[in-house]
């Protein structure tokens, strides 16, 4: 009987751990489930005991699209908070980020592209404001869906509303001849080789049609290694403002008044500048150098 017990006692001692590692799960069990509490069900007339969160007033995130680092033309630009955009109001002192009404606007030029993307020159006739808009751009309810040389189309409530170049914009003089009158050759005045003197009530005019200005030569993107720097110009017409102002074929705009012209906005901001600002300068690349080209405009 002892050789019995002694043969099995390794068998014994094994059932004995394994009932004993039962019972302490069993314990262990227990005491969690008496420590967990199931939350009572909510009555009919309870709700969520989480609260949604307060909207934040505007001013918390209104900076972000004023400063739009990802679309420098739309700089300034302020959101609707979405309370006033269902009660069908704009913040106080907005700046027309969606301008008024097309009826409200002019067409003042377009630039087209081969492939496919176009942006528009619209003016606010109330303040005269210009702004530069891109193809599928949001302008009022509207939205730009076609660029032309002389035209856009603005979709709004399902109905397509063409604005068109003004007429006594888009005849004026003959294109043959766009610098050849009197007026013309007195607008620019060569100093030195980089230095000439504009009369701005002349380029004004000259320059008011950005369709017509921009027949007088080819401005197209310059890449330097696969990177945007700046903008070739080439196909100069003779006696043309591009060749009074000192520019010459092949010449690439690097930057105005300092700052990196990189992109069709920052061409237009430049265009802006020549008929606002008194002191321009120009720094281009003409046969792989680096020029500063420096205009008064009186």
């Amino acid at each position: 009987m002892i050789k019995i017990s002694n043969k099995y006692f390794w068998l014994f001692n094994l059932l004995f751990v394994a009932g004993a590692a039962w019972f302490v799960c069993q314990i262990s069990i227990l005491f969690i489930q008496d420590r967990l509490k199931t939350s009572p069900p909510l009555g009919p007339g309870q709700g969520s005991a989480f609260k949604a969160e307060k909207p934040q007033a505007y001013e918390r995130y209104g900076t972000i699209p004023e400063r739009n680092i990802f679309n420098p033309s739309e700089r300034g630009l302020k959101l609707i908070p979405l309370g006033d955009r269902r009660a069908g109001k704009r913040p106080k002192n907005m700046e027309a980020a969606q301008l008024s009404s097309s009826g409200s606007l002019r067409l003042v030029g377009t630039v087209t592209s081969q492939s496919g993307r176009g942006w528009a020159i619209l003016q606010e006739e109330k303040d005269r404001k210009q702004r530069l808009y891109p193809i599928h751009g949001r302008v009022d309810d509207g939205k730009i869906v076609n660029i032309a040389r002389d035209k856009i189309t603005i979709q709004s409530g399902g109905k397509n509303e063409v604005l068109a170049l003004s007429s006594d914009k888009v005849a004026g003089s003959p294109p043959s001849k766009p610098t050849t009158s009197a007026k013309e050759k007195e607008a620019v005045q060569k100093l030195s080789t980089n230095r000439f003197v504009v009369n701005r009530e002349d380029v004004v005019g000259m320059v008011g049609n950005i369709n017509q200005f921009m027949t007088q030569a080819r401005i197209k993107p310059h890449f330097v290694s696969g990177r945007p720097g700046g903008f070739a110009i080439s196909e100069i017409v003779p006696g043309s403002f591009f060749e009074k102002i000192g520019l010459r074929n092949q010449d690439v705009i690097k930057k105005v008044n300092g700052q990196p012209v990189n992109k069709p906005e920052e061409i237009f901001q430049a265009y802006s500048q020549l008929i606002r600002d008194s002191n321009i300068e120009l720094e281009i690349e003409r046969n792989h150098q680096s020029e500063v080209l420096r205009y008064e405009i009186r």
